[in-house]
């Protein structure tokens, strides 16, 4: 499992021409203010868990005072509804009529990826999480002897799995394994269950949310349940331990991953400004390249040739009941690993231009 390595994606502009946007008053507050967009799913398939990635990027944001070399920051919000076309049109909207210049999210990596092709027309800086996990959990298990005896595909925003989990039975598989998110996660969870595959067979969630996903399943489903995740609250960092307290004083629980990304993307290109000593967007993308902070899991580096983040990835063994010490204590992390990814998955072949 060491070998399931986040994608950080970067995909990076450079700085708009002032001349003929026909904005003036935009164009003065650009020059004033920092306007940062957090693009998130408050409705639609991930909507579960856009109202926590704001908490994250706004933990961030007020860590530093809103404010950053020197100028105040701007933090604007849209819903991308988990649709590429909301996400784009709103994008644009924002960087049009609000004077973004930095993007954070969209959640789901298929709408981000339509989101990217906007920041590279309009010259915007946009972070956002890329995967192909399925590709990934295959490669690995060709080096350990793992053979996949099936394998289905669901739509987003899916609420009906019976067909799916019936066909995996049918397969008789050693494990199951999931490779889906939020609130299709745990329907898909919950039906596995259902049907009877779990717990006596190992559920493997290969990307989750962590605790937004775990806190929606009874303990009795959570059996046997095997978990990966790029943050668990229990992190042992100097960075997590401020950012669980914090978060755990603000809103009276532990965070997931969600919220822990969009902190951690937020935290990163402020840094970059940091390096950059500026906040125009060609500065900062240059300061990206081969960027290093200590970050929520452990020291982050920004690869300079393909603008991927490698950093930890944690994978957990869900408690049972009588383990719990408490109803938020889910899980023990049993492995890490950060391996990075192959050059050939990792290539960002078409960034934009600066």
């Amino acid at each position: 499992m060491s070998g399931f390595t986040r994608r950080d994606v970067l995909t990076l502009g450079g700085v708009a021409a002032a001349a003929g946007v026909g904005f003036p008053a935009v164009l003065k507050a650009q020059q004033k203010d920092v306007i940062m967009l957090g693009l998130w799913s408050f409705t639609g398939a991930f909507s579960d868990v856009g109202p926590v990635l704001d908490r994250g990027m706004k933990l961030a944001l007020d860590e530093r005072g809103m404010k950053v070399q020197g100028k105040p920051i701007k933090y604007i919000t849209r819903d991308d509804e988990t649709k590429a076309g909301s996400a784009t049109r709103r994008a644009e909207e924002a960087i049009d009529a609000d004077g973004v210049k930095y993007i954070i999210g969209p959640w789901s990596s298929g709408v981000a990826l339509a989101v990217s092709e906007v920041a590279k027309r309009k010259k915007t800086f946009h972070y956002f999480i890329g995967w192909s996990v399925e590709k990934y959990v295959k490669e690995v298990g060709k080096g350990h002897g793992i053979e996949f005896v099936g394998a289905d595909r669901h739509p987003l925003g899916e609420r009906e799995f019976s067909n799916y989990v019936t066909k995996a039975a049918g397969n008789k598989p050693d494990v199951v394994v999931m490779i889906n998110f939020g609130l299709d996660a745990v329907t898909g969870v919950r039906e596995i269950f259902n049907f009877g595959l779990t717990p006596k067979l190992p559920l493997i969630m290969t990307w989750s949310s962590g605790v937004e996903e775990l806190v929606q399943l009874a303990p009795e489903i959570r059996e046997n349940l095997w978990v990966g995740s790029n943050f668990y609250y229990t992190a042992d960092t100097p960075v997590a331990r401020e950012f669980v307290k914090s978060y755990q004083t603000k809103f009276g629980g532990p965070p997931g991953y969600a919220p822990a990304a969009a902190y951690g993307m937020t935290r990163m290109t402020l840094a970059a400004m940091d390096k950059a000593k500026s906040t125009e967007v060609a500065d900062v993308v240059k300061a990206c390249e081969g960027l290093e902070v200590d970050d929520l899991v452990g020291r982050m580096r920004v690869d300079p040739k393909t603008h991927q983040t490698l950093r930890p990835y944690f994978f957990m063994r869900c408690k049972k009941k009588d383990a719990m010490k408490g109803p938020m204590d889910f899980a023990d992390i049993i492995a890490t690993g950060s391996t990075p990814l192959p050059v050939e998955y990792a290539a960002c072949k078409d960034i934009g231009s600066l």
